[in-house]
């Protein structure tokens, strides 16, 4: 993301994306959170929403680390 912000032709684009990328994952957030709670019924809802928000956590550590190691060899 960094080389990305390096191109000045490029910081338009890049802001539009995050601000696109933002204004709908928070519009979907509470919608995942309410269907994690109805799917996983038996389990409470401060559980399943915990791991739904950890699941994420996990995922973005991930992702951060597998794409900073593509980075890095080109």
């Amino acid at each position: 993301m960094l080389q990305i912000a390096q191109y000045a032709e490029l910081e338009v684009i890049l802001a539009l994306l995050c601000a696109v990328s933002g204004l709908f994952g928070l519009a979907l957030y509470p919608v995942c959170l309410e269907l994690s709670v109805e799917c996983s019924f038996p389990v409470g809802e401060g559980t399943a929403a915990g791991f739904l928000v950890l699941s994420g956590f996990v995922m973005s550590l991930y992702t951060s680390v597998v794409f900073t190691h593509f980075m890095t060899f080109y």
